[in-house]
């Protein structure tokens, strides 16, 4: 009986959380403006250095490139004091251009672009769903100590599966994105 007992908390409130990220993760700089973001990056991260997968034209333009498409490089650019012009590159050259300003697009914060917070609810409408609940994601770019880019993205959820056993859960991939000038001449 008394084995029973020490179970039962354990199938009612059940609960998860992951981090994964680069080998010898700095963490993010602190930086002064966003000048420090001009430059060529690498559009997606080297998952063998133990990072999550993540290519920054997701991040900036969802939906806009097929797998087969993805452009090799992003190269951003300072446009007054509030504004970076981000471009993806292909072979050399700009295949899609974009003007982001700060305050309206995203947050700068503690030396970080902060985009803005994602919610999404589960009826455990769709077929096979058994989630209800709630769910928030976050995602973060800056740069570490080195100025090779960091992506940070994290979500957290609540609620119950099966309708009866409450589920909570968050998990966070760090990502690193190579500085890398010559894809961008």
């Amino acid at each position: 009986m008394n084995r029973i007992m020490l179970f039962l908390p354990m199938l009612f409130f059940t609960g998860c959380a992951s981090t994964t990220g680069p080998d010898n993760d700095l963490g993010f700089a602190e930086l002064a403006d966003l000048k420090a973001f001009e430059g060529c990056y690498k559009n997606c991260s080297d998952p063998s250095d133990g990072s999550a997968s993540a290519c920054l034209s997701d991040i900036i333009w969802p939906k806009r490139f097929e797998i087969k498409s993805k452009p090799e490089a992003i190269f951003i650019e300072q446009e007054g004091s509030n504004v970076l012009v981000v471009s993806a590159i292909s072979n050399g050259v700009a295949v899609k251009k974009s003007s982001f300003e700060a305050g309206k697009d995203f947050n700068f914060k503690n030396g970080r672009i902060e985009l803005d917070r994602e919610y999404i609810a589960s009826g455990a409408g769709e077929p096979g769903n058994v989630f209800i609940g709630f769910g928030t994601g976050q995602t973060v770019l800056g740069l570490d100590d080195y100025g090779q880019g960091r992506v940070s993205q994290s979500v957290a959820f609540a609620g119950t599966g099966f309708l009866i056993i409450p589920v909570a859960g968050s998990a966070t991939d760090v990502s690193k994105i190579e500085r890398s000038e010559s894809l961008c001449n």
